[in-house]
Order: structure tokens, then sequence, then C-alpha cells
């Protein structure tokens, strides 16, 4: 049943990655559906793995499942609950330092090998 719920999320995770993406090759506002993949995602990968590192065969597994499941739904309700809160001071400080960068066109990988 825990697995089931993981594989649920992951799914959902993945759901939301492609709707984000459909929305930006619509030339659509995807901002918001960004923000939420990213915190998610960061989260659900960041729970599992700390707590299985630090904690793997000090605790037993049932234990160990019910702290990573509860850490993550904090954090995640950590982020829902402050998103809007983020977008007003960033707006805020957007609109008072009269400054808006966006980096289109800006390659960030870093596996593009140029010689």
């Amino acid at each position: 049943q825990r697995l089931a719920m993981l594989s649920a999320r992951v799914e959902a995770a993945r759901q939301l990655v492609y709707h984000s993406a459909w929305l930006d090759a619509q030339g659509r506002d995807c901002v918001k559906e960004v923000s939420m993949v990213k915190a998610l995602c960061g989260e659900l990968v960041d729970s599992a793995l700390f707590y299985s590192i630090a904690f793997y065969g000090l605790w037993d597994t049932a234990l160990l499942e019910r702290v990573m499941l509860t850490q993550y739904l904090f954090k995640s309700g950590w982020e829902i609950i402050m998103t809007p809160v983020t977008y007003r001071v960033v707006g805020f400080l957007k609109r008072s330092e009269q400054v808006d960068y966006f980096d289109r066109g800006t390659n960030f990988t870093p596996f593009s090998l140029k010689a």
C-alpha cells in the first residue's frame, strides 16, 4: 500500500511535468506549474534520499517510511502555503526595483560541449 502511494505521487509529478511542458509549448504562462513541479519533486527526492541514507538500519522500515511520508507532506504543505506569499514578495521587489529579468534563450546545461 505504501509503495502504491509513492508510485501514485511519482505519477502525479510526472503528469504535472507533462502539463507544464505542454503549457510552455503552447506559449502560455506556466510559472505556477513549474514552481509546483520543482517543489514537489525536489521534496520527494530530498525526503526519500535523506531519511534512507541517514536512518536505514537504525529504524525499522515501517517507521522509516512513516517519517519519510510525514516529512514529505509537511515540507510540501509548507511550500504550497508559502508560494502565494513568495510570489507577492517577489512581485513587490520587482515593482519597487523596476527590474524584471527573464533568461530566455540562455542555455544553462552543463553538458553542452562547445570547443
